[in-house]
């Protein structure tokens, strides 16, 4: 599962969405966008939260762990 957040694809979607959302004024936010919003940080979250499996990443251990690429994948997103 933490995997898919590595894909490009997948973090853009999620960023963009929240990005748009959060450049809203308040004003103009609706309830279904304060919840979208609250959901995609639940999402990111929960996704930080999974637990390593060591076992199925078999990595060396100076390699980089799922949870590792996940950060740096959002780090170099940043704009």
């Amino acid at each position: 599962m933490k995997e898919a957040f590595i894909n490009e694809d997948v973090f853009a979607a999620i960023t963009g969405t929240l990005g748009d959302l959060l450049k809203l004024d308040w004003e103009y936010r609706h309830e279904e966008h304060r919840l979208l919003i609250e959901r995609l940080l639940i999402l990111i979250r929960n996704v930080l939260h999974i637990p390593p499996n060591p076992d199925a990443e078999q990595r060396t251990d100076d390699d980089a762990s799922v949870h590792d690429q996940v950060l740096w994948r959002w780090k170099f997103d940043e704009k």
